[in-house]
């Protein structure tokens, strides 16, 4: 989990006060270590070659939408947000299946 930790650029401990909407450390590093464990190869953003990321502050929303229909599904998935610190390329990893939410994945 070091070399993660390391890219990572979106946690303060440097005696920073977290903003109020701010994850807890914890929380990003259970982030970190779902990551490190799940991705495989080198850390690097596919666009800018970059290797520090970031974890987002808040989570996202992604509404389901039925494929071919018009009605709009009141369900959605929880996103954690990732982001490239070099371009900004931003990839989302499912809430539920990272075990920060509760829920159906």
């Amino acid at each position: 989990m070091d070399v993660w930790k390391n890219a990572v650029r979106g946690w303060r401990d440097k005696g920073e006060p977290e903003p109020a909407s701010a994850p807890t450390i914890d929380i990003k590093d259970k982030v970190r270590a779902w990551i490190d464990d799940h991705w495989k190869g080198e850390k690097t953003c596919p666009i800018c070659r970059n290797s520090r990321w970031d974890i987002g502050d808040v989570a996202a929303e992604l509404r389901q939408l039925p494929l071919g229909g018009r009605h709009v599904e009141e369900s959605s998935y929880p996103l954690v947000v990732i982001t490239c610190g070099g371009c900004g390329y931003t990839f989302l990893f499912n809430a539920v299946v990272i075990g920060l939410v509760e829920g159906e994945a």
